[in-house]
């Protein structure tokens, strides 16, 4: 849809010049939906490349957020994305500075790497260019429901700005709680200008009525002026009109279409309705073919990739074997759905044309079985003989499966997801799920796909399995009752139980039900399983040493971890490494459940392998109220005499972060202590 040419009026505006021109700039870029910010994004990138191809002080960095991919952008993996992407240099060298955070990570560590820790070598890493470009398209589309990744990812970007020459773009819908983040610096709004709009509009206007519009240039001009003018700066809207308009076999026709299109922000579902009525007008076959990839790419819980659509669209229930012969070809899928499907042809993967499509979609009644849909194609790919033979002995065998059955990996991670939405009103689901998980070998084989790595490029999916250092981590002996646990599915465990199945059940690693869903973070189904359990295994610990108390805290899970405090979990645990929750809380700066501990009476001493105490913890990411809090509750300021002291912690990272007031006061607190 990006057009030669196209977004001159925004690369000239004062506001970019001056932003391009002077360090240390924010340039904030509102739009309405379908404006083309996510175009005009990729035209800023593309302009800053070129710009400083030749100078390799200079770096552009940038994120594109979506709702498609919205459990995979917490803020710490979008700041980790950033630094994966400034830590290689256009040489091909790597910081040494991103060695050094791989080296201080204890093996095995379970905790997640979190922007306390990320943040420190990114500093560092930034010190190495003259002049650093961000650009982060989509900041409204990380998941409205959570408004704290928007926070901390600007938090952090602002911290590194203050220190050093990174200027940062952004765009957005209008969206109140980002506009506040913004409302101290230049904006500049986005919207499909005329120009843009009709640079687009005639590359297809030669192809309406099967190319015979080409010799009626009044027509032509007709279309051009309803294209702009509908469009009312909306780039998406453009395109679906003109979709639209592809679909009528005479002038006549066409021009009568014209007046009728509809315009602007307001009317941008009624361009949807359109394109429904156009699928529904379709063969009966091509209509439920299209059904069908729209509810896959509307309720899919992770982008999917071509094949793996072709999979699912192939699916029956009770087949005995995948036919290739139900499968569309790759090319054809889009063809179908009249506009609101795009297939990517460098990721191979297929999305809706807009997230405002999804919107649209999850409220229309053409998708109101979908979720049931996609639970059953999940449960019956799962279940197909092949499977019958359970888990893959070798990394070897792992890759072929994934090569040969595409939906595998998406089928394993996410059937419970879809299941537990509607089995509660669908029998025929539940028995399917009863089916799947009675038979040890199917479970061996779905619990495999589940705990393996999930795709994030499709190349990794095929050449990388070899270099999954989970693999030898991947725990067999997994029940059905593990999986059930993993969902929240409590009914399925009842069920379970009722034909004794054993809810205490240990995987290979150690692993109970009740650490699966402690780690999954399903409150309730770990209420559940400690009510029906007696408490038991609420401190059992797994080959790594985790407790279901410090799996909750890893994931940053207050309920969770409050909920097991006050049913009598042991807060003095400690991991392999010698983590206890305190020190894990500490770590990732959680406030709120490390006041909770130390209200419990946890040992503020307890020390790791390494010799590092919560106060160690707390003075690295310098915490400046728990360090007093700990200070007052005895916590030692120097611990043990061949481990750095707090102090040595708290400097060490003011030095890589530049010295802000909270790391001063740390720095002050320790020395008076």
């Amino acid at each position: 849809m990006r057009q030669q040419g196209t977004g001159l009026w925004f690369l000239d505006s004062p506001e970019f010049q001056s932003w391009l021109s002077q360090p240390k700039q924010v340039l904030f870029c509102p739009g309405i939906p379908g404006a083309g910010k996510t175009i005009m994004s990729s035209i800023v990138i593309d302009f800053l490349k070129n710009k400083f191809a030749e100078d390799l002080e200079v770096k552009t960095a940038f994120l594109f957020c979506s709702y498609q991919s919205q459990h995979a952008q917490r803020s710490d993996d979008l700041l980790s994305s950033i630094l994966r992407q400034l830590a290689y240099k256009d040489s091909g060298e790597l910081c040494s500075h991103v060695y050094d955070l791989y080296k201080s990570m204890p093996p095995n560590d379970c905790t997640a790497l979190d922007h306390n820790l990320v943040a420190p070598t990114l500093s560092c890493t930034a010190s190495s260019y003259k002049r650093i470009f961000i650009v982060i398209d989509g900041l409204d589309e990380l998941g409205p429901s959570k408004p704290e990744q928007q926070q901390t990812l600007l938090s952090e970007l602002f911290k590194l700005q203050k220190v050093f020459p990174v200027n940062i773009l952004a765009t957005s819908r209008f969206v109140s709680e980002i506009l506040g983040e913004f409302e101290e610096y230049p904006q500049k709004e986005i919207r499909a200008v005329d120009e843009d709009v009709l640079s687009y509009a005639n590359t297809r206007i030669p192809l309406l009525v099967r190319g015979t519009i080409t010799s009626n240039p009044a027509t032509q001009d007709e279309v051009r002026k309803s294209i702009v003018t509908s469009a009312d700066g909306m780039f998406l809207l453009a395109t679906l009109h003109l979709d639209h308009l592809m679909g009528f076999p005479t002038v006549g026709e066409l021009k009568e279409a014209l007046p009728l299109l509809s315009r602007g922000e307001t009317g941008l579902f009624g361009a949807y309705d359109l394109a429904i009525e156009r699928i529904k007008a379709q063969a009966p076959s091509c209509a439920r073919l299209a059904t069908k990839v729209l509810s896959w790419l509307t309720y899919g819980r992770r982008p999917l990739y071509e094949d793996e659509l072709q999979h699912a669209l192939a699916t029956r229930d009770n087949m005995s074997e995948l036919d290739p012969e139900f499968m569309p070809p790759a090319e054809m899928i889009d063809s179908f759905c009249a506009g609101l499907v795009i297939r990517e042809r460098d990721t191979k993967i297929v999305r809706l044309v807009h997230y405002t499509t999804k919107e649209y979609l999850l409220g229309s009644a053409l998708l109101s079985n979908a979720e049931a849909e996609l639970a059953r194609s999940c449960l019956a790919y799962l279940c197909l003989p092949t499977f019958s033979v359970g888990r893959c002995s070798s990394k070897y065998d792992y890759k072929e499966r994934l090569n040969m059955y595409a939906l595998y990996d998406y089928g394993a991670k996410y059937w419970g997801a879809h299941a537990a939405a509607v089995m509660a009103d669908c029998t025929e689901i539940e028995v399917s799920v009863h089916k799947l998980l009675s038979m040890d070998c199917y479970v061996s084989a779905a619990s495999q796909g589940l705990i393996l790595p999930p795709i994030s490029q499709k190349e990794n999916k095929i050449t990388d399995v070899s270099m999954w250092g989970p693999w030898s981590r991947c725990p067999s002996q997994v029940t059905g009752m593990h999986l059930a646990a993993h969902f929240g599915l409590r009914d399925v465990m009842a069920y379970l139980l009722n034909h004794n199945e054993d809810l205490l059940a240990m995987d290979s690693r150690g692993q109970s039900p009740l650490v699966y869903a402690a780690e999954a973070g399903h409150t309730e189904t770990v209420r559940f399983i400690l009510a029906a359990s007696g408490n038991k295994s609420i401190d059992t610990k797994d080959a790594d040493g985790q407790t279901p108390l410090l799996a909750a805290i890893s994931k940053g899970n207050n309920t969770l971890a409050k909920l097991l405090i006050d049913l009598g979990a042991d807060i003095n645990e400690q991991n392999e490494q010698g983590h206890s929750a305190l020190s894990l809380a500490a770590r990732v700066d959680n406030v709120v459940l490390m006041q909770t501990l130390l209200d419990k009476g946890a040992n503020v001493n307890a020390a790791n392998m390494s010799g590092a105490t919560p106060l160690h913890e707390a003075s690295r990411v310098h915490n400046v109220d728990f360090v007093k809090v700990l200070l007052e509750k005895g916590a030692l300021v120097d611990p043990l005499e061949k481990t750095p002291t707090p102090l040595q912690y708290a400097l060490y990272s003011c030095t890589v972060n530049k010295c802000s007031f909270e790391a001063e006061e740390t720095v002050r607190l320790l020395l008076e202590a």
